[in-house]
């Protein structure tokens, strides 16, 4: 039997979207014991209650919010292991922590709601972020994606205290919000495909180019003022958590693709809306799209269209939504739970699915739920430490990405629409739904 939630049962009350804006895990005025501290930003416009949320290294270190506190829309709420200003560097900090210490030569920091949904998560000890003592990491923007450290700068405001930090306020590097187009090259890979090696993947550049370890500058374009060869559209017409606003890296990447995105998020889809539309993306959908609406989608698919359906891990997933779409071409979204060893994650919610980037790197991909595959090609399996199991504890051969044809077009369903978020868990996200898009979009699927 596989572990599962009753059909219907579902909750949709994913929380808000927090931003690790600023970093302060180097002091140089004080001991660090005294002066690490790390800022949130509220970009929603709603206020959010952090009773309950917890802050966590993804190792030993943790600690909860026990009291009433929140960050109203557009602010910021400051979290300090010293809230003394006279002995912590001169930071007003809003909410005093302990348990929980930032590493001078990296470290991570993860903001967890109370449902266990990992709301933020910046790993400080990836190649290309700034170190410096005496001075605060800042993000450049709240909308970038503050996973890559090329978003990232040393603060250059004295705060008269003897360091460079904004604490509680916008920060010095501040850049008004643009769309990067990354030039960083994608490494060539192969995902195993049904037990075998498959979908080679090659790009044009290879790790062992000395340009993929540099620092690689980020193209700025406004979207006003950009052409673009392709088109896809966004549909975020059915109450969408993972809505336009949570999915700006994926505009960039669309935007370095010269795919230019355009978005529905209210009325039906009509058949006007899918008028030369090379991509049609949905993301976990919490309503059902009605006939009409069905029918349209399949009169795209069956003339050529291309379709990026995705859903997301048990908890949260509206599989019946999703299954609309696709069962007739093969694939079942399912409230299957995928299982995580502690050797990883050690959390059903978050399992990992591992891939192995031609030796070199291993890949996440978070919060995912099992698909069932009548007809279509499995890409990435749940397996090794996440992997689906029945009451007997056997592995269940499931995947978390499928891709099938249907009429002149084809869909390619992934079990999660973390991978097309701004703010992700982990960063190689990034590469995965990359190279996915490119084979639905221009073969290999």
């Amino acid at each position: 039997m596989l572990s599962t939630l009753p059909i219907g049962q579902i909750d949709c009350t994913e929380s808000g979207g927090l931003v690790i804006n600023e970093i302060m895990f180097n002091p140089g005025c004080v001991l660090d014991s005294r002066g690490e501290w790390f800022e949130l930003y509220n970009p929603t416009d709603s206020l959010i209650v952090l009773r309950g949320w917890s802050f966590t290294d993804g190792g030993g270190d943790l600690f909860i919010v026990q009291e009433e506190i929140s960050i109203p829309s557009k602010e910021y709420l400051v979290f300090g292991r010293n809230d003394d200003p006279l002995s912590n560097g001169g930071v007003n900090v809003d909410y005093k922590y302990s348990g929980m210490y930032l590493a001078n030569g990296g470290d991570t920091i993860m903001v967890v709601d109370p449902q266990g949904n990992v709301i933020d998560n910046v790993d400080y000890s990836l190649k290309g972020f700034p170190s410096e003592s005496g001075s605060s990491i800042e993000l450049r923007n709240p909308s970038l994606d503050n996973s890559h450290g090329r978003n990232w700068s040393i603060s250059t405001h004295d705060n008269g205290a003897g360091d460079n930090c904004t604490p509680g306020c916008i920060n010095s590097c501040h850049e008004e919000e643009v769309i990067g187009t990354s030039t960083i090259p994608i490494i060539a890979f192969e995902l195993m495909l049904d037990g075998r090696l498959g979908n080679e993947w090659i790009s044009s550049l290879t790790k062992e180019d000395d340009s993929y370890d540099k620092a690689s500058p980020v193209q700025e374009e406004t979207v006003a003022t950009t052409e673009h060869s392709m088109s896809a559209l966004f549909c975020d017409n059915k109450g969408q958590y993972y809505d336009n606003s949570k999915a700006k890296m994926l505009y960039s990447l669309l935007d370095g693709l010269d795919i230019g995105t355009r978005t529905l998020s209210d009325g039906p889809i009509e058949p006007e809306h899918l008028e030369g539309i090379d991509l049609l993306i949905i993301t976990n959908p919490q309503s059902r799209f009605d006939d009409e609406e069905l029918g349209h989608i399949d009169d795209y698919l069956e003339s050529g269209g291309k379709l990026l359906l995705t859903g997301q891990y048990f908890k949260y997933i509206y599989a019946e939504a999703l299954n609309d779409i696709s069962a007739k071409r093969g694939i079942l979204f399912t409230y299957t739970e995928i299982i995580d060893d502690e050797s990883n994650t050690g959390s059903n919610y978050y399992p990992r699915i591992l891939i192995d980037l031609d030796g070199k790197k291993e890949v996440n991909i978070a919060n995912s739920c099992a698909l069932c595959i009548v007809d279509g090609n499995g890409l990435i399996y749940c397996e090794d430490s996440s992997r689906v199991v029945d009451a007997d504890d056997h592995h269940l051969d499931m995947a978390s990405c499928v891709a099938a044809l249907t009429g002149d077009g084809s869909i390619l369903c992934i079990g999660t629409s973390s991978i097309v978020t701004t703010t992700l868990y982990r960063a190689d996200n990034f590469e995965v739904i990359r190279k996915l898009i490119e084979c639905l979009l221009f073969g290999g699927l």
